[in-house]
C-alpha cells in the first residue's frame, strides 16, 4: 500500500482519518492525482481537461 511507502504529516483538518494517502480516488488525494492522470494519458473524457471529474482548475481549460 502507498501508506507503507510513504512517511508524511498528517493533515490536521483531516482529524487523523486517512484522506490524503487513500488511493481511492472518492477518498484521497492520491487516487485522484492518478485518476486524473491516467485519464488524461488514456484520453478518457473525450481527452478534454474540462470534463475530467479529478481536474481541479476546469476553468483553465475551458475553450471560449
Amino acid at each position: 500500500a502507498i501508506e507503507d511507502r510513504l512517511r508524511l504529516f498528517h493533515h490536521f483538518a483531516s482529524a487523523g482519518r486517512i484522506t490524503r494517502l487513500s488511493v481511492d480516488p472518492r477518498l484521497g488525494m492520491a487516487g485522484r492525482c492518478v485518476q486524473g492522470l491516467i485519464d488524461v494519458l488514456e484520453a478518457n473524457y473525450g481527452g478534454h481537461p474540462a470534463n475530467m471529474p479529478y481536474v481541479v482548475n476546469k476553468e483553465a481549460f475551458k475553450q471560449g
